[in-house]
């Protein structure tokens, strides 16, 4: 979070190897798309949460923090990493 109005998101798509077809290319910007797509609601979401953050009731929100593939891959990075 950035301030109680407002937040930045990041994000990256990780392929296997750049794409070198019309076809890849193609098949990369869609799954982006999609990607976008799906965050509609969450960001939706998002923008009623923080209506309320400058009460101070939560000191900590996670977004998707049950979603079990975006959980796993940090699991993965981080095992990555260390």
């Amino acid at each position: 979070m950035t301030a109680v109005d407002r937040s930045r998101v990041l994000a990256t798509t990780l392929v296997p190897e750049m794409p070198a077809t019309e076809k890849s290319i193609h098949y990369w910007k869609k799954n982006v798309e999609s990607f976008w797509g799906a965050l509609d609601e969450d960001f939706a979401l998002g923008v009623s949460a923080q209506s309320t953050f400058a009460s101070g009731a939560n000191r900590v929100l996670h977004f998707g923090a049950t979603e079990w593939c975006a959980a796993k891959f940090h699991e993965d990075m981080e095992g990555m990493i260390r």
